[in-house]
């Protein structure tokens, strides 16, 4: 069972029981009760209470250490990573691209002599990176500073990734710190429409992405739009279709299906087995 002490910062007992080498209270620095066990102090001046685990020491002896987050804290944690990782990707690159281009800069695409080119508005001067004023389209640089279709393509690609594999480390860790079976529907169901959820979500920022690009001008524009539609659909589905109640009702077509082939099953065997069954088998055959 957990439980708990309370540090308390008193003058007169700090002298006695000093604070560890990290400046965080150790077990050893409390007064010690039956068998070695720490005896949390009990005074009216305390600041917090600190969720402990019982563990052993090396000699056997029981011993209290700090627990600083909980299951569920890790589970929240690496929830937000996965569904988070990849809008903050690209606020990092929307952030390159503002101090390059400033917020209003404009970038426009446009084809000479069948070959399609960015034009960049502004003083080229003022700028690190992109000193010129007309690059080619899949321009390293141009893809770098996240201008244009392909730039977008490579963020989409990347996030995707990243998302995918965070999503299925996330639910497996869930499952895991939840003492679940790893081997069962339960976790499969929830993988599958967790990354549902984000595959949507990173396909309308997309689709919101591509159709800025070709009808704003704003450099900056294009990759907003995807970060505000990207995560307002994630937390849109979040809210409305929880995960939770998408794998209950996956879960239970699971086991209806599943009897339904043990019905299926037992009646075969009863018509292959049985007069009756050959006989019932051989009226439904012909209509009766």
């Amino acid at each position: 069972m957990p439980k708990t002490f309370s540090p308390r910062f008193d003058d007169r007992e700090s002298q006695t029981q000093p604070p560890g080498p990290t400046g965080v209270w150790h077990p050893s620095t409390l007064p010690q009760g039956p068998a070695g066990v720490c005896a949390a102090p009990q005074d009216s001046r305390t600041i917090a209470s600190v969720t402990t685990f019982a563990s052993f020491t090396p000699t056997g002896d029981e011993w209290q250490e700090m627990a600083i987050f909980s299951k569920e804290d890790f589970i929240a944690m690496a929830k937000v990573a996965a569904n988070y990782t990849a809008p903050t990707l690209d606020l990092r690159t929307l952030e390159r691209l503002c101090k390059e281009m400033g917020i209003s800069g404009r970038a426009t695409i446009k084809t000479v002599n069948g070959k399609q080119y960015v034009v960049l508005s502004g003083y080229p001067g003022l700028r690190k990176t992109l000193t010129g004023t007309r690059y080619g389209i899949n321009n390293p640089k141009i893809v770098q500073i996240g201008i244009g279709r392909a730039s977008i393509v490579k963020s989409a690609i990347k996030g995707g990734g990243f998302t995918v594999i965070l999503t299925v480390g996330a639910d497996i860790l869930e499952a895991v710190l939840k003492d679940e079976d790893l081997m069962t529907s339960k976790l499969g169901f929830t993988i599958v429409t967790d990354v549902g959820k984000a595959g949507m979500a990173a396909a309308a920022g997309y689709i919101a992405s591509m159709i800025i690009v070709g009808t704003v001008s704003v450099a900056a524009a294009p990759l907003a739009a995807g970060i505000i539609v990207g995560v307002g659909v994630s937390l849109g589905l979040d809210s409305l279709y929880p995960t939770e109640e998408i794998v209950a009702k996956m879960e239970e077509q699971r086991k209806k299906a599943s009897r339904a082939i043990e019905d299926a099953g037992r009646t075969w065997n009863w018509i292959n087995t049985t007069p009756e069954g050959a006989m019932w088998f051989m009226r439904r055959l012909s209509g009766y």
